[in-house]
């Protein structure tokens, strides 16, 4: 789909796509008692799209709800969400200062040897979802 364009422009139109149809998640899955996740999800119903932006950064792309238009959702897990995210943060306006608070936090669990709950990785995924609104 964008084969022939320079890396700049890729990054730049995946960045725009994503302030429009993604969305940057950071939680306590209810299972895990001490586990922290970091998520990317892009929901469109133009299937071509999420499948350029997965053959690029990874995931899994799954149908989505049963509404009128068929639509699909991408998820980046966290192995794949601090490329994406580095890649794109430079171009990003509107989910701009959420990624650059889940790439500290992704860096934040890298070093601290898993995603483990604490005072820190608290402090982030409050940031992070406050940063929504």
């Amino acid at each position: 789909m964008l084969e022939g364009h320079g890396q700049k422009y890729i990054k730049s139109y995946i960045a725009g796509f994503f302030d429009g149809e993604g969305c940057i998640t950071a939680y306590f899955p209810k299972n895990s008692h001490d586990r922290v996740r970091c998520v990317i999800t892009i929901t469109n119903t133009n299937k071509q799209i999420l499948t350029m932006i997965q053959k690029i950064y990874g995931g899994k792309i799954y149908k989505h709800g049963k509404i009128n238009k068929q639509c699909f959702v991408l998820h980046l897990s966290m192995l794949n969400t601090m490329d994406f995210l580095y890649d794109i943060c430079d171009y990003l306006i509107d989910k701009k200062v959420q990624a650059e608070l889940a790439i500290e936090f992704l860096g934040y669990t890298t070093t601290n040897r898993g995603q483990w709950k604490d005072e820190i990785a608290e402090y982030y995924v409050n940031k992070i979802s406050e940063a929504k609104r």
